[in-house]
């Protein structure tokens, strides 16, 4: 009988060998393979047999049914050490855990492991709570798959401890790397690309409606020591679905980079944004903007808020000796701003000239350009009276790289964009309509009658082409509904006497129309009948209210949180 070959051996061997016995391995290596493939054949036979014994016993109450307060998953899972060799521990264990590395016993894959335990708390409150935070984070990695996250594998989960494999990140950490450099070597452009990982990370996490909520150098790993190794968002044990008109109020985060609302308990994803601003200000210079020596006077300063000016020093202001470019200074100052509705989103932050690496060109320009006109839909005069008067929401780089584009589409220069122009451009930019959330499947390119359709969407006076004022206004859509606290500054303009509520005698006196005309309005919108505008109404126009398909598994998640919070002044009857 021919002796089994282990597959681990025969790698010892190999290494031992040299490089003049390696190529006598070459067939040892293939057998090893076929061995591997024959005891993962056994492996699923093995389980398909246990499942069918489970199906022809009657059913039972299983321990995580019979003591629920006492697991975290609702159903039994196998041992680990049955899946994985646990190997050395990597890092310092933390409060409540520690991480291993791990190794697949069937195919050989290295991961990570965290090991958290489920002994820490005593008190039955704490442990309920403690409990209630694993089952999140675990429900919000399940549902998470992007270049930028850590993804998690396998969830393993014993009476004292809970085990969560994720893809193993050998690279280090942000900062260890960065120290790591030769003296002089670290410029604006090697943070820019790395910026630009978590930006796009975040992006996506905000997409679905996830703030993170406690991002800091130390939650950003690389996935090897590669110069060009991909950088993870890791640790989503403070994270929390978001919802529409509603606000988190816990205290979570790290002291240095907490966001202001944070500590005012009124908070939701934007409070990501201002976390990323304090992470680059500390790659370009060094240092925290917020720091003291205890928590509560650096938690003073935050609320003091960011001073975007050079001066002398080293607070919460940008470093006289410290060179900087403007452009990153007018990044931070955009990041660093207590005023949320002001705050860029992770997407704003993204088409900024310093994060996308270029200047205001059609280039870089187009996809957002066709974004806009794609989800613009102003036929609604009430909905185009509010798009003018939120025009000066826009900044002065918004205007620069609008008026840029304006000009490289508008080919024969004579002030209108035509559907032959628009055309053009698409095509010139490879442009696909997946990217512009296409509901066709693959990597189709956007058709005429796509096009065609963009355009009368976008030709709010009917001449069939689309003139500057046209693409301003595309562009004032999808700015001021990024989010809700400037969909809110947008109702209070209208809300002249601050009683959450829009009238015709107000509509007409803002907007300069005639009674009835404004009355003609309100009912477009007005769908109870009380001739009267409030909050919810007013958002309608502007939110949909589809249910991405990726975080659908979660719902049941994000319903049972208790945020019920405002708008101030807004109305009472928040549709749930």
């Amino acid at each position: 009988m021919a002796q089994q070959i282990d597959p681990q051996q025969l790698q010892q061997m190999a290494a031992s060998a040299g490089h003049r016995d390696a190529r006598r391995m070459t067939a040892a290596s293939d057998w090893a393979a076929v061995a591997m493939q024959q005891q993962e054949q056994k492996h699923q036979q093995q389980k398909q047999q246990r499942q069918q014994q489970q199906q022809q016993q009657p059913a039972q109450m299983t321990e995580q049914q019979k003591n629920p307060d006492k697991w975290i998953l609702p159903y039994p899972t196998q041992d680990i050490n049955e899946v994985y060799i646990i190997g050395a521990q990597i890092g310092q264990p933390g409060q409540f855990g520690r991480a291993h590395l791990v190794q697949h016993r069937v195919t050989g894959a290295k991961r990570a492991v965290k090991v958290v335990s489920k002994q820490k708390f005593t008190r039955s409150s704490d442990k309920q709570v403690h409990f209630k935070e694993l089952k999140l984070e675990i429900d919000i990695l399940r549902t998470l798959e992007h270049d930028n996250i850590i993804t998690l594998y396998d969830v393993y989960e014993t009476v004292n401890d809970l085990y969560l494999v994720t893809e193993l990140c050998g690279g280090g950490e942000l900062f260890d790397r960065i120290k790591a450099q030769p003296a002089g070597s670290y410029s604006e452009k090697d943070a820019q690309v790395v910026l630009r990982q978590i930006c796009t990370g975040l992006a996506y996490l905000h997409k679905h409606k996830i703030a993170h909520c406690d991002l800091k150098p130390d939650n950003f790993l690389f996935t090897d020591p590669a110069p060009d190794a991909r950088l993870k968002i890791i640790d989503f044990g403070m994270s929390k679905h978001v919802r529409r008109r509603q606000y988190l109020h816990s205290l979570r985060g790290t002291p240095y980079y907490i966001a202001p609302e944070v500590l005012r308990g009124q908070y939701n994803e934007a409070c990501d944004m201002w976390s990323f601003g304090v992470v680059m200000f500390v790659m370009l210079f060094g240092y925290p903007p917020f720091h003291a020596d205890a928590d509560q006077e650096i938690f003073r300063k935050i609320l003091n808020g960011f001073t975007p000016q050079v001066r002398r020093g080293y607070q919460a202001h940008f470093p006289a000796a410290i060179p900087c470019s403007d452009s990153a200074k007018d990044l931070i100052a955009k990041l660093l701003t207590s005023d949320t509705a002001k705050r860029l989103t992770a997407e704003e932050a993204l088409a900024h000239p310093w994060l996308s690496g270029d200047t205001a060109t059609a280039a870089p320009m187009i996809n957002d350009v066709l974004t806009n006109l794609r989800n613009f839909a102003a036929h609604s005069k009430f909905k185009q009276g509010i798009l003018n008067l939120m025009v000066n929401t826009l900044n002065e780089t918004d205007i620069q790289r609008l008026q840029q584009t304006f000009k490289e589409l508008d080919a024969d220069g004579n002030g209108q964009i035509t559907i032959s122009e628009l055309s053009a451009a698409v095509e010139k930019s490879g442009l696909y309509a997946s990217s512009l959330g296409s509901p066709r499947e693959g990597q189709s390119k956007l058709t005429q009658e796509d096009l065609k359709r963009i355009l009368e969407a976008v030709d709010v006076d009917g001449d069939g082409t689309i003139s500057y004022n046209e693409l301003l206004l595309t562009t004032v859509q999808r700015k001021i509904s990024a989010k809700e606290e400037r969909l809110w500054m947008a109702f209070s303009r209208l809300d002249c006497n601050r009683d959450g509520k829009i009238t015709v005698d107000e509509l007409a006196a803002v907007f300069g129309e005639n009674r009835a005309e404004a009355e003609k309005m309100i009912k477009s919108v007005d769908k109870d009948g009380d001739n009267v505008v409030n909050f919810d109404e007013f958002l309608d126009l502007w939110i949909t209210h589809e249910i991405d398909e990726q975080t659908q598994g979660v719902k049941a998640a994000v319903q049972t949180q208790n945020v019920p919070d405002l708008p101030p002044g807004a109305a009472r009857n928040a549709k749930q």
